[in-house]
């Protein structure tokens, strides 16, 4: 994950680094501007679907990424144009976005080692069952060469 961790932080410094950044004014807020902490909430959200993601569509699922973006606007109450408006206004603001960043590449990486924990713990149990059917087995009283 560390490796997929600094590939996330450099996408996003390459984002930020596509336009310019404050250069001693204030960028003006949009009237709209989604609270850092939501933001952030949002973010990790983000990660996840595009983590998932393969081309249009969501790993495993038929459903394009586009409804799970639809999802995640409805989810926090906002449109993608809010999303987007605010998004490019912390861009401007190198030193929030990274700590906006710090907090989503830390979530990601507590959910990752929760959900080794609990593939272990599975693992672990399905080790542990010494019961093992062996479809191939013939019923009692009978033999394979009946017909």
């Amino acid at each position: 994950m560390p490796i997929r961790s600094s590939f996330i932080l450099l996408v996003s410094l390459l984002l930020v680094a596509c336009e310019p950044v404050e250069s001693g004014h204030k960028k003006e807020a949009p009237d709209d501007l989604i609270p850092k902490d939501v933001m952030t909430n949002m973010l990790v959200d983000v990660h996840i679907i595009e983590g998932a993601r393969s081309g249009v569509r969501v790993l495993g699922d038929s459903v394009p990424a586009d409804l799970y973006y639809e999802g995640l606007f409805k989810k926090y109450g906002v449109t993608q144009t809010q999303y987007d408006s605010s998004f490019r206004y912390y861009s401007h603001y190198p030193t929030v976005m990274t700590e906006m960043y710090d907090v989503v590449i830390d979530s990601l990486n507590i959910r990752k080692i929760k959900i080794d924990e609990a593939l272990r713990q599975y693992q672990s149990k399905s080790d542990d069952t010494d019961e093992f059917v062996d479809f191939e087995e013939t019923p009692e009283g009978s033999t394979e060469d009946e017909e």
